[in-house]
């Protein structure tokens, strides 16, 4: 996720779409989603990624060998790859 980002900006939109982000937060959401491209690209990304997930949870067939990664571990991998990348271009500048 971008460092321009705020930490906890992924929770809250999976929040919204699976339905269980206060009304409040929501509107606080929505006004962030307004004010910022890479919000909005973040959540573009979610959204789609939310729906391919319902379609596959759909057709029950296709999800039973699938294996579960915790949120936990898929955002440390991201992190990592989010500070190494940050490492090569700063290396890359000098």
């Amino acid at each position: 996720m971008n460092q321009n980002l705020p930490d906890d900006l992924q929770y809250r939109i999976l929040a919204l779409l699976d339905g269980t982000l206060e009304a409040g937060e929501a509107a606080h959401l929505d006004e962030e989603l307004r004010g910022n491209k890479e919000a909005r690209a973040l959540f573009l990304q979610l959204a789609t990624l939310h729906s391919a997930l319902e379609d596959e949870g759909a057709s029950k067939s296709g999800m039973q060998n699938v294996p579960v990664v915790p949120i936990e571990l898929f955002l440390a991998r991201e992190r990592r790859r989010l500070i190494r990348n940050s490492l090569m271009a700063a290396a890359a500048v000098l």
